[in-house]
């Protein structure tokens, strides 16, 4: 909780006077309620820290999240849409990236979760199959483990 001092400065004729007695409600200044931890809140923490490790994992992502990442992060939780369809995500943009002509140029680092965000629309408007997903994961395990 902040306080203010028991002498408050008062302006008296271009010099400042300490006021002997502060008004009780200046006194105090009333502090916010503490935060306490909810499930919703531990759901959504657990959520953004999962999606940014998973994130922060992948190939030629930095080692660091941004605050826009995290920001990002927190508004696909609030629009529910689930850590495995992210996974999936991930996977297949980054097989994208990985499975190219040998004559193309080679990319950039990614540098921000919004790079996977037009591949988490189009994998949530059309849900993969289980199956697809574990042939991706083969092709990414294999062509990471080919890479120098």
């Amino acid at each position: 909780m902040l306080t203010i001092p028991d002498t408050v400065l008062t302006m008296d004729r271009n010099r400042c006077s300490p006021s002997p007695e502060p008004s009780p409600a200046r006194r105090r200044i009333p502090s916010t309620p503490e935060v306490t931890a909810s499930p919703i809140r531990d759901a959504e923490d657990s959520y953004v820290t999962e999606l940014l490790r998973a994130y922060l994992d992948l190939p030629d992502t930095p080692s660091r999240a941004r605050t826009a990442d995290r920001v990002l992060a927190r508004s696909l939780f609030a629009q529910a849409v689930p850590l495995a369809l992210v996974h999936a995500a991930f996977d297949v943009a980054c097989v994208r990236r990985l499975i190219r002509p040998a004559t193309a140029s080679p990319l950039g680092q990614i540098r921000s979760l919004h790079y996977f965000l037009p591949v988490v629309e189009e994998l949530r408007l059309s849900p993969p199959d289980p199956g697809y997903i574990r042939h991706i994961r083969a092709r990414l395990a294999a062509a990471t483990s080919r890479r120098p």
